[in-house]
C-alpha cells in the first residue's frame, strides 16, 4: 500500500517534454541494443493529456472512460489523499511530425477537456476556481498495444537477465502479471500453472511488431 501511495503522489511529476518521438527512438536504440531498422520503428511516440481536479463526490476506486478515438482512453485515479482525482487519457500518435509546436496540440487539449467535461461536470465546475495544471507527454507505445519482454545478454551465463518496457508494461493491473511472467522466467519455473509461456507472446522479434 506504501508503494502505491507514493506512485499516486508523484503522478504529477511524471511527465516528459518532448517536441517529437525521435527522442524515444534514439532511447530504445540504447536500451535495445540494436539498429535494426524495423525494430526500431516498433517505438512509436503518442502524446497523452492529463490534468488534476477536485475530488468533489470523494471517488474512491480509479475506471476507465472509452471514448473514440483520438481520444480512445480517459483513466481517472483519485490522489493517495483522495482529494483530487488525476484525468489521463487521449492517445494521439505524433511521430515525427512535431505536434507538440503546431496548432494540433491546442486543438487535442481542447477535445480533451471537453470530453472529461461532458462525464465530470461537477468536477469540472468545482476547478473554475482554481489555477489547475492540463499538460501532456509523449509517451513510448508498441503497434499491438502489449508490452515487450526481452532477454538481454550477459557476461555470466547463468545470470538471466530480463526487462519490460512498452504499452501496457507499467500500470497496475499489468504490473502484477508481468512481475509473475518475469519470476517463473527468472527461476526456470515447470510447474503447470507457470506463465513462462506467455513470453513467446511478448518478445521483441514478434512479428506484431513491425511495419509492413
Amino acid at each position: 500500500m506504501f508503494k502505491f501511495n507514493w506512485l499516486l503522489s508523484i503522478i504529477q511529476w511524471c511527465c516528459d517534454y518532448l517536441t517529437s518521438c525521435e527522442a524515444l527512438t534514439r532511447y530504445a536504440k540504447l536500451v535495445i541494443g540494436t539498429t535494426d531498422h524495423n525494430v526500431l520503428l516498433a517505438v512509436q511516440g503518442v502524446l497523452e493529456c492529463w490534468t488534476k481536479l477536485p475530488n468533489v463526490h470523494s471517488i474512491k476506486n480509479g475506471f476507465k472512460i472509452a471514448e473514440k478515438e483520438p481520444i480512445d482512453v480517459i483513466n481517472v485515479t483519485p490522489s493517495h489523499d483522495e482529494q483530487h482525482l488525476y484525468i489521463t487519457g487521449a492517445f494521439a500518435f505524433c511521430g515525427h511530425r512535431g505536434i507538440v509546436q503546431s496548432p494540433y496540440l491546442t486543438q487535442f487539449i481542447e477535445l480533451f477537456n471537453s470530453t472529461i467535461h461532458s462525464y465530470i461536470p461537477d468536477e469540472i465546475k468545482a476547478s473554475e476556481s482554481e489555477i489547475l495544471p492540463k499538460r501532456f507527454c509523449i509517451r513510448p507505445m508498441t503497434p499491438d498495444g502489449m508490452p515487450i519482454i526481452a532477454q538481454l545478454s550477459t557476461e555470466n551465463k547463468k545470470q538471466q537477465v530480463y526487462f519490460v518496457a512498452g504499452t501496457n508494461a507499467g500500470g497496475f493491473i499489468e504490473s502484477s502479471v508481468l512481475a509473475a511472467i518475469l519470476l517463473d522466467l527468472i527461476e526456470g519455473s515447470t510447474s503447470d500453472t507457470n506463465l513462462c509461456h506467455v513470453y513467446r507472446s511478448l518478445r521483441l522479434d514478434r512479428n506484431t511488431l513491425l511495419f509492413n
